[in-house]
């Protein structure tokens, strides 16, 4: 493996009749980006810190601050979906803002002062990354906003 590139040449042959040759071919994994992104849409910001596997559940953990003063904002679980490289669409089970949880909590953000959040999947064992992972906001002054995160790793803590 070169670069994160792997070259395969196979030469065949069948029955001593018929010998092919199969050129190299480049197949590339994909490029994970590192641990932390940050999206800001319309003075909201999230901070995606990270990933994590356990059990059979799926936790990514966020961090949200509001540049503006006093935006009510939710976290929709309907409204959260992570897609992973076969293409197959995960949608959350259970999100988290500040000291809410549930399927959709909400709470008053500060202006300034960020929040803990997280959004959590289940059944999603056969992705090792994510190709992307949606976010859209709720609740007023937050509607419709929406984050897409690109290329996340999922780890598993050591225990």
């Amino acid at each position: 493996m070169m670069n994160g590139v792997r070259k395969f040449a196979t030469t065949i042959a069948l029955a001593g009749l018929v010998t092919l040759a199969v050129e190299p071919c480049v197949t590339s994994a994909h490029e994970i980006a590192p641990a932390q992104q940050t999206v800001e849409v319309e003075g909201l910001t999230i901070d995606l810190l990270r990933c994590e596997r356990s059990n059979q559940a799926t936790k990514c953990y966020l961090r949200i601050t509001d540049a503006k003063q006093g935006d009510y904002c939710q976290l929709m679980a309907k409204s959260a979906r992570a897609f992973d490289f076969a293409g197959n669409e995960y949608i959350a089970k259970e999100t988290q803002i500040g000291s809410q949880t549930g399927r959709g909590p909400g709470i008053s953000l500060v202006r300034g002062i960020p929040v803990s959040a997280s959004v959590t999947f289940r059944d999603m064992q056969s992705a090792k990354d994510l190709a992307g992972l949606e976010i859209i906001a709720g609740g007023r002054g937050c509607a419709g906003r929406v984050f897409q995160f690109r290329d996340v790793a999922i780890t598993v803590p050591k225990r």
